[in-house]
């Protein structure tokens, strides 16, 4: 290439099969800035138009109470109805047990509103267990002892369990003027 083509105002360099394309290219064309931006901003805000949301009517405080109420009948309704299904599904003797444990609950139910009037705790009451009673003669310590044996027995298939028995007779034994308790389990 000579100089004399370089210098030619009508000189185009010769493409190699890649295509320039300027990435900003009409990237001015859609703008019209504005000469005051606040003022702008203030000319072209239309007419806020805000949607309310539907207001609630104001209810009566007896109408609340009978919206209440009425949902309570419902969720009643409901429930007994579930019930009603679920107890179509029982077996005899589940029925006999539901029926039961019913009985249980109004009966339980009963006795503490009648404490409740009379004013009488739980505490007062005397238990039917042998374990919260204080025994006074040898057949209430043995019948003490036997209850005492079985609840222990239960508790055995814990891994804690050879670790509480040597507190426990420890500390039954700690006031005993005798030599003290020996392991259970010697090592």
């Amino acid at each position: 290439m000579s100089d004399d083509e370089w210098d030619a105002e009508d000189f185009k360099p010769k493409t190699f099969g890649v295509a320039t394309t300027d990435k900003w290219a009409g990237e001015d064309e859609d703008e019209d800035a504005p000469d005051d931006w606040e003022a702008a901003d203030d000319e072209d805000k239309p007419a806020a138009v805000v949607e309310e949301a539907p207001k609630k009517k104001k209810l009566t405080l007896a109408e609340r109470i009978a919206e209440k109420e009425e949902k309570r009948r419902e969720d009643l309704e409901r429930r007994k109805r579930e019930e009603e299904e679920a107890a179509k599904k029982l077996t005899p003797e589940e029925r006999l047990a539901e029926k039961a444990r019913a009985l249980k609950m109004q009966e339980d139910a009963d006795l503490e509103v009648a404490m409740e009037t009379f004013g009488v705790s739980k505490s007062d009451l005397p238990s039917d267990s042998p374990l919260d009673a204080t025994p006074t003669d040898k057949e209430s310590f043995e019948a003490y002892r036997t209850a005492l044996v079985e609840k222990l027995r239960s508790l055995e298939s814990s891994v804690l369990y050879t670790g509480f028995l040597e507190e426990l007779v420890r500390d039954l034994c700690w006031n005993r003027e005798c030599s003290p308790p020996r392991p259970l389990l010697e090592p």
